[in-house]
């Protein structure tokens, strides 16, 4: 009962993070950087498999009954079909795949030495390329134009910004581990 509980208010607290991330944004174009994919990597960093996707399951209802949550301070069901709806849509992935292979590997979580911040690393990478995946499709689909064009629109602009960012989240994560609870 005190694990579920635990879990419940990492949740929660991982939610609100979300959340505010997602407001920190940087027009680059058709589509704008926020610091949202941060957010969702530190959910699959510190949760585990069954709760990884919770908070950002709850950021997206949140995201789509009206409340501002999303770029721009946008909400509403139609900021999930929009063009950049596919980046959204994907974000229960991008917090799932981290979760579920730092499970298996639990060195990672306290992220020990070379090899587990190495496959921390590569990790969050592999789940960026799921997200970057799945985004770019939607909005080629959307915006009408090929995969390779949107791949230039939705990607090469943000690689750099993102490795920052995971590093920053591994970061995080390595400094939150040491002082939180292990669930």
């Amino acid at each position: 009962m005190k694990r579920r509980v635990r879990l419940l208010c990492r949740s929660g607290l991982l939610c609100a993070v979300l959340c505010v991330c997602a407001l920190i944004r940087i027009p680059v174009g058709a589509v704008p950087m926020t610091f949202a994919v941060f957010g969702v990597l530190l959910c699959g960093s510190l949760l585990p498999p069954s709760y990884a996707a919770l908070p950002v399951c709850v950021y997206l209802f949140l995201g789509a009954i009206g409340v501002p949550v999303f770029s721009s301070m946008t909400g509403g069901i139609g900021a999930l079909f929009g063009p950049t709806g596919g980046f959204l849509l994907a974000y229960p992935l991008l917090a799932l795949i981290p979760a579920v292979i730092f499970s298996c590997h639990k060195r990672v979580i306290a992220l020990d030495g070379v090899c587990g911040i190495a496959l921390a690393a590569v990790t969050d990478m592999l789940a960026m390329s799921v997200c970057y995946m799945a985004g770019t499709a939607y909005y080629a689909w959307t915006a009408h134009i090929s995969f390779g064009a949107a791949l230039g629109v939705c990607v090469l602009p943000f690689l750099f910004a993102d490795i920052l960012k995971i590093a920053l989240c591994l970061w995080i994560t390595r400094i939150l581990s040491r002082h939180l609870p292990m669930l």
